[in-house]
């Protein structure tokens, strides 16, 4: 039995909150401290860059998905991207431009037009490289142990793993978790989580199939064939 459709709507401050977002059962202790990167010539001033072109910019390396998907997007910097009750500093208030982009197969909605699974691809772009760098710190620190999410709508669960070993997709520092969805009627999703910063961009990616082998093998094929060219797009985004 499929995991239930996700309201389109909600997809970003909701149910399809990534990561950290409302991680109340994160194990958040106290480590060792970790400096910050000293800056680079790539800080820069956001008022001094033009934030929709930059918006732009990311929507044109997005991956594009086929005609029959459902793909809907969202810029608000009023979405969560990494929550704020994990750690000491707001992340989320150091973004600022921000781009998501979910795709949804047909399956997700109805299992008989085929494999059931939903991408969302968001990268936003932090106060600076520094900034940047720091919160891929908190977040290697605050994710390596495994914890537990409650969806916002409180239907769901969402279990995540600690950091997994790495998928291969991926340039090396780049955190990769593991996450299964299981909601009230017990049906389940299983995916991943990425979080993988160049420069002062930060990109979260997040996925969930149905646990059927069909599903799977659809999802980690439609990662394949996009993410290295996302990776490359990522890596060519403007610094100024």
């Amino acid at each position: 039995m499929r995991a239930p459709r996700i309201a389109a709507v909600a997809v970003a401050a909701a149910l399809l909150g990534v990561g950290l977002t409302g991680c109340v059962g994160i194990p958040f202790l106290p480590r060792p401290h970790v400096p910050s990167p000293a800056p680079t010539s790539e800080d820069v001033d956001p008022a001094s860059v033009d934030l929709d072109e930059i918006q732009d910019a990311i929507f044109a390396i997005m991956p594009t998905a086929p005609e029959d998907f459902e793909v809907v997007e969202y810029t608000q910097l009023d979405g969560p991207t990494f929550g704020s009750d994990w750690s000491s500093v707001d992340h989320d208030a150091q973004r600022v431009v921000r781009a998501l982009r979910t795709t949804e197969s047909p399956g997700w909605d109805d299992l008989s037009l085929g494999p059931a699974f939903w991408v969302d691809f968001e990268v936003v772009r932090m106060e600076s490289t520094t900034v940047a760098d720091a919160t891929m710190n908190d977040l290697a620190s605050a994710i390596d142990e495994p914890y537990t999410n409650d969806s916002d709508d409180g239907e769901s669960q969402i279990e995540y793993s600690p950091l997994a070993t790495p998928s291969g997709r991926w340039p090396f520092g780049a955190l990769e978790q593991e996450r299964r969805q299981t909601w009230s009627n017990g049906t389940r999703a299983t995916g991943w989580t990425v979080y993988y910063g160049s420069g002062p961009y930060i990109a979260v990616v997040t996925s969930a199939a149905n646990p059927d082998d069909g599903s799977l093998a659809a999802l980690e094929s439609f990662a394949d064939e996009r993410i290295p060219a996302f990776v490359q797009g990522i890596q060519s985004l403007p610094t100024d």
